[in-house]
């Protein structure tokens, strides 16, 4: 039985990633008074920019990072570099790298992660940045969280209540949450982590997941879509309250998983990803943590693979590949006081998939991501350093 789901989790994200036109042989399924984050003054009200790109930001092109931003601060975790091998399926090296960005003086800076690692998460909240979970190349995961202090620059390293990769994360107030995941099988694992104890704590969804998406807004968290026990394709929206601490279960328009989130105002919102049919999706499903009511919009072309990152009132797609022509550049903007995404004439600098996107003060980040191309019996990799620069005006 057990090989039979593991078998079944093999064939999701193999398609789940040949759709993207890349290879899934990489996976088999005391109290302390906490200091505030740096002052940056989110924008309320303008216009999203595109005002260029570098090819050669990040230290080194990779896909599958994690990203995340606090205070004036940018991060780009971990991530695979693929490369061709002479036969068989792609080499695949995982990344330790941490690339950070600061927002006010425009310079890079690095950092390591404890392990090389892809498929992370991270959030932030207080002065603390956790990297948490993710994979080794073999595809076996790890259950370290590396702690950033902002204040000092310093990681310390702890643990996930468990090991696992294809998690999703959020965080808001002082909780930093974990959630899902894959370690053989789907867990239901949720790790807490409140930045003013520093301490943990643990909770569980109400069923085990992994390949979802996570986000937060106001005193709410969502982790929504995924892939279950069963290897089902699965619609389940998983409501957590952060000052009750409790769940709370809807559904999302449509089962996916793959789907990319991000939070803008009082919305959080859940866009494209893998539907039961293994095809690209265009739904946007939109949650309203100040009414708990959900709506629904939808992207032009149907998508997965993509980033995603909110600022001011907007929401960003960017990237990823589309069921029928494969890997893009475009660009999708949901508008939170509309309702609506809208059309946006700018692109990418690359067509890419496996991008990562993050937000702060007024700047918003697309960096890496990965192109596959095959010519006959041959297959080229491009690991990207490019990073997408849009300010918010």
């Amino acid at each position: 039985m057990r090989n039979k789901t593991i078998l079944l989790q093999m064939k999701i994200i193999a398609y789940y990633l040949l759709l993207a036109g890349l290879t899934a042989a990489f996976f088999s399924c005391k109290k302390s008074k906490e200091a505030s984050a740096p002052v940056v003054n989110p924008p309320v009200a303008g216009e999203l920019v595109y005002t260029g790109y570098s090819d050669t930001a990040l230290s080194i092109g990779r896909k599958g990072m994690a990203a995340v931003a606090w205070g004036n601060k940018i991060f780009f975790a971990g991530g695979m570099i693929e490369t061709a091998a002479p036969s068989g399926p792609s080499q695949r090296t995982t990344s330790d790298k941490i690339d950070i960005y600061d927002v006010q003086t425009g310079k890079w800076s690095s950092a390591k992660l404890s392990h090389p690692s892809v498929y992370l998460a991270a959030a932030a909240a207080g002065s603390k940045v956790i990297f948490a979970g993710g994979a080794d190349g073999d595809g076996h995961p790890w259950d370290s969280a590396d702690i950033y202090d902002t204040l000092t620059g310093q990681i310390k390293t702890d643990k996930l209540s468990v090991g696992r990769y294809l998690l999703a994360a959020a965080a808001t107030g002082n909780k930093i949450v974990f959630a899902g995941g894959c370690i053989v099988r789907p867990s239901a694992a949720v790790d807490i982590y409140d930045v003013q104890t520093g301490q943990w704590t643990t909770s569980a969804l109400p069923d085990a997941l992994y390949n979802l998406a996570g986000a937060a807004a106001g005193n709410t968290m969502v982790f929504a879509g995924g892939v279950n026990s069963s290897a089902a394709i699965v619609s389940d929206a998983d409501i957590y309250d952060v000052q009750k601490g409790t769940w709370t279960k809807a559904s999302l328009s449509e089962a996916r998983m793959g789907l990319s989130a991000a939070a803008a105002g009082n919305k959080i919102v859940f866009g494209g990803g893998t539907t039961k049919m293994f095809a690209g999706s265009a739904a946007v499903d939109v949650y309203d943590v100040q009414s708990g009511t959900w709506s629904t919009a939808a992207l032009n072309t149907p998508r997965i693979l993509m980033a995603a990152a909110g600022i001011g009132d907007k929401v960003v797609f960017a990237g990823g590949s589309t069921s029928y022509e494969g890997p893009t550049n475009t660009v999708e903007v949901y508008d939170i006081k509309t309702g609506k995404i809208i059309p946006v004439s700018y692109l990418l600098k690359e067509k890419r998939v496996e991008a990562a996107a993050a937000a702060t003060a007024n700047k918003l980040l697309v960096a890496g991501g990965n192109l596959q191309v095959s010519i006959g019996a041959s297959t080229n990799y491009t690991n990207y350093r490019t990073v997408d620069f849009f300010e918010w005006k």
